[in-house]
């Protein structure tokens, strides 16, 4: 249980106190403008959304691009990075069988076996049969039912047994039984039957999904946005974890100093949050427990190579074959990521909490699979390799989580605790998103 003994310094007032300096936490400060403390345990903002730049290149914690909706998010955004950010037209590939072919799979099976096509039109058409006979609407997605229950009902066997069922298995890292339908909302399209067939004789170019195209910016990784927004951001203490919230008194406490806060805002993730909270109610604490989520570690690689899969963006693998789930490339972002004449990627493979793979394992397993995948060649040179871990990289959506947070929100909502963000949240969402929930809770604090 958190302790506040031996506390001797005192570390003042402050109306909001935010915990985190990651691109929620800075949004949350830059949106209430004053009368704000930002703590962040690290020694650099950004959280996840940081860069890191050796041998002349840019590496991020993953690939962290700007998928913009809202025109308030799109100007919030252009406003930091002025004329240091270009639109992408997305070109996402799927390896599998052999073969790269077009995002998303369910759309363009053009260019796979002859018998994988047939296997997965057949499910399509056999799953539409059965919808109508039950009466059933395939694109509604029954909250209560399993993830596995809806691929099947809205794609067929085929299609779940070619990339659904073993994709999700790898980046999840559960079974699709255990996965419910809440998280998939815009993130898996659903194209009609017509598109399904189109995309299987033909390489078609019609787009699908949230993220056709993205932004990113032209220098400096990710770490370019965190840097000119936490550059507006007038208090930011790094290196100060916080150790223990006392919600009687409302204060915080980090090395040997109490903050004493009114409104309190967490954007860490949430399971870190509830352990350090003093006399958490049981139940709550029960409730946390129930909370589950992957890791993942990002392989970056830079080589020794001109026009590394050329215009490529990511490449997705659902195959056992490969331990990573997914690989990016830097460059066709933007040449600035690189030296001349080389190139570089992101190499994500995802496991369980405790369960990490060690480096140099990682590492070799990584470089062989992009060698079977044909993305290099045993001869190219690697010039360059880290291993950037995300202890907290994909909440589980399984049965448990939505009746823990239920649990959980109202005890932090009659605690005056704003948990926000990915992880604060305990949600699958991307850049915007935070943007606006920050900006939505500083916005009720300054109401009050």
């Amino acid at each position: 249980m958190p302790s506040n003994r031996n506390i001797s310094q005192p570390g003042g007032k402050v109306n909001t106190l935010i915990l985190g300096a990651g691109i929620t936490g800075l949004s949350c400060a830059y949106h209430l403008g004053k009368d704000y403390l930002v703590l962040e345990k690290e020694s650099k903002a950004g959280g996840l959304c940081r860069s890191v730049k050796t041998g002349g290149f840019t590496f991020d914690y993953s690939g962290h691009l700007l998928h913009l909706h809202s025109d308030y998010a799109k100007k919030f955004i252009f406003s930091f990075l002025g004329k240091n950010i270009v639109k992408i037209e997305r070109n996402s590939r799927i390896y599998s069988k052999e073969v790269l072919t077009r995002y998303p799979f369910q759309a363009n099976l053009y260019g796979l076996p002859p018998d994988v096509i047939q296997e997965c039109i057949s499910g399509l058409l056999e799953a539409k049969r059965s919808a109508k006979k039950t009466e059933a609407v395939s694109r509604h997605v029954n909250r209560h039912g399993t993830f596995r229950d809806w691929v099947l009902k809205t794609f067929g066997r085929g299609f779940a047994k070619h990339f659904f069922f073993p994709y999700n298995t790898k980046l999840w890292t559960v079974s699709p039984e255990r996965l419910t339908t809440d998280w998939i909302n815009i993130f898996i399209p659903q194209p009609d039957v017509k598109d399904v067939i189109d995309g299987a004789f033909r390489e078609q170019d019609k787009t699908f999904g949230y993220n056709a195209s993205f932004y990113y910016p032209e220098k400096g990784g990710i770490q370019a946005l965190i840097d000119s927004l936490s550059g507006k951001i007038s208090n930011i203490r790094m290196n100060s974890p916080v150790t223990s919230i006392n919600l009687k008194e409302r204060f915080a406490i980090t090395g040997d100093r109490k903050i004493y806060f009114k409104h309190l805002v967490s954007t860490i993730p949430l399971p870190e949050l509830l352990g350090i909270i003093e006399n958490l109610p049981e139940k709550v604490r029960s409730a946390g427990k129930m909370l589950s989520w992957n890791s993942v570690d990002c392989v970056n690689v830079g080589v020794k190579m001109k026009n590394l899969k050329e215009g490529i963006h990511w490449i997705y693998y659902p195959e056992k074959t490969f331990p990573f789930y997914r690989t990016g490339f830097y460059h066709n972002f933007t040449r600035y990521s690189v030296p001349s004449g080389t190139g570089s990627m992101y190499v994500e493979t995802a496991y369980q909490p405790g369960s990490k793979p060690e480096k140099n394992m990682l590492l070799n397993k990584t470089l062989s699979g992009l060698v079977k995948s044909r993305v290099i060649d045993k001869k190219d040179k690697v010039i360059e390799s880290q291993v950037l871990s995300i202890p907290y990289a994909y909440v589980i959506y399984d049965k448990n989580r939505s009746k823990a947070l239920e649990t959980i929100n109202a005890f932090l909502k009659n605690s005056h605790i704003r948990s926000i963000g990915r992880y604060g949240a305990w949600k699958y969402s991307y850049i915007e998103e935070s943007i606006l929930d920050a900006k939505a809770a500083a916005e009720n604090i300054l109401k009050q």
